[in-house]
């Protein structure tokens, strides 16, 4: 994996149930940093039409599955100079960033475990 284009989680500007606020702080940062780096990267605003998805690993949630029914949550992604495409979300427990395939086996899952109401858009 490359090097992290955003600071360690701990110097990044958080404020809890505020996603996407985080995430414009993150692009903010990378804008005054590397601009050129934005061309590699994204915000991913994940919700449904009932505005109810259950997202596992974080912070929110309560131990040992940390989940929570979020109505919409924005998380940021890079696609990294290797190929690999890193999540950074701030209010997870995962690594920062994370790799997608660990992001979406842990925080996500696969929507045939869901009830149909919680499936993403």
């Amino acid at each position: 994996m490359d090097s992290c284009i955003l600071p360690q989680k701990i110097q990044c500007v958080y404020t809890s149930h505020y996603c996407e606020e985080n995430v414009w702080h993150l692009c903010s940062h990378l804008r005054s940093k590397s601009v050129e780096s934005l061309q590699s990267c994204f915000v991913v605003f994940i919700s449904n039409s009932n505005r109810q998805i259950p997202l596992w690993a974080q912070k929110a949630g309560a131990a040992p599955e940390h989940l929570v029914v979020w109505d919409y949550h924005v998380i940021f992604v890079h696609k990294s100079n290797d190929g690999q495409s890193l999540v950074y979300d701030l209010d997870c427990v995962l690594d920062f960033p994370s790799t997608f395939e660990e992001y979406f086996d842990a925080a996500i899952m696969d929507d045939a475990i869901l009830k149909e109401k919680f499936h993403r858009l």
